[in-house]
């Protein structure tokens, strides 16, 4: 609100701000400070006026919360029609034929290999993570590992070879038959990642992709498709994980002994042992 002036206030009318730039205008900050910043001197303007700049900057920051809101439910919705197709495709089959397979792999004394890159490198880490440490019951430690995690091979490997090296070369020294390698590539489109599940492939290795609604070069590699009918980046990701976690759980739930808890303390069912005497599908939805 422009200053009152002398009429009101009994003092000249102080030099006029500087403009402020054309743009989204203050943040949410500079309102709960009570922005524009108050002109030198205002301390002493009447009630009203001050009372009139405070509902207004209130009124600004109740519009931008108002905004932030409606983009989270845009993106919640974007997130249940994501749900919806991936529960109505043959995603949902792919998923527990993966399941299956990681279960074959850590039954058999297996691994688990994870890659992919950006996002889909530190998902591959969390799964990664939950596998070896745990998910939600107490459990031996199983065999998981992630290729991104190893810095000084991918730098040596891209530096030496080629970036589209960096996970296939690691995993022909690492992998072996009996294991499952889970490239993550949203694009569909990653060389590394295809180039990875083609050399396990040649080792032996149960393959798996997941990938958005384009499967591309990636799902070509892979005997396992898992492909997200999302084309949105943060959509395809937020699937990867969930059917991720739903591996880990079933993984889990194939291991149980009768005295395994769940973290919040309940006793957990006791299930079969092999894959092989579980539909997959059941063991994809932790049925």
């Amino acid at each position: 609100m422009d200053d009152p002036g002398p009429a009101l206030t009994g003092r000249p009318s102080p030099a006029a701000p500087a403009r402020r730039p054309a743009g989204p205008g203050p943040t949410e900050a500079e309102c709960l400070a009570g922005c524009p910043p108050m002109p030198e001197g205002s301390l002493d303007e009447p009630a009203a006026v001050a009372g009139r700049r405070v509902a207004g900057c209130r009124s600004m920051l109740e519009e931008r919360l108002a905004e932030h809101r409606a983009m989270l439910e845009e993106r919640l919705a974007e997130h249940r029609a994501m749900l919806d197709a991936l529960s109505a495709g043959a995603a949902l089959d792919a998923a527990a034929r993966a399941a299956a397979a990681a279960i074959d792999s850590v039954m058999g004394g297996g691994r688990l290999i994870l890659f992919g890159n950006g996002g889909s490198a530190a998902d591959a880490t969390h799964l990664a993570a939950e596998l070896l440490g745990r998910f939600l019951v107490d459990r031996r430690p199983l065999a998981a590992l992630a290729l991104a995690d190893n810095h000084a091979a991918l730098t040596a490997i891209g530096n030496d070879y080629a970036y589209e090296q960096v996970f296939a070369r690691q995993l022909e020294g690492l992998g072996r038959p009996g294991d499952t390698a889970i490239g993550l590539s949203t694009s569909g489109a990653s060389l590394n990642v295809a180039a990875a599940l083609q050399a396990a492939r040649a080792l032996g290795m149960a393959t798996v992709a997941m990938t958005g609604a384009d499967p591309g070069i990636v799902g070509q590699a892979a005997e396992i498709v898992i492909a997200i009918p999302a084309h949105s980046t943060p959509r395809i990701q937020e699937a990867h994980m969930l059917v991720g976690h739903t591996i880990c759980e079933a993984v889990e739930r194939a291991l149980l002994a009768d005295g395994a808890t769940h973290r919040d303390g309940r006793r957990a069912p006791a299930r079969a042992p092999l894959a092989s005497a579980m539909p997959a599908t059941q063991l994809a939805l932790g049925a």
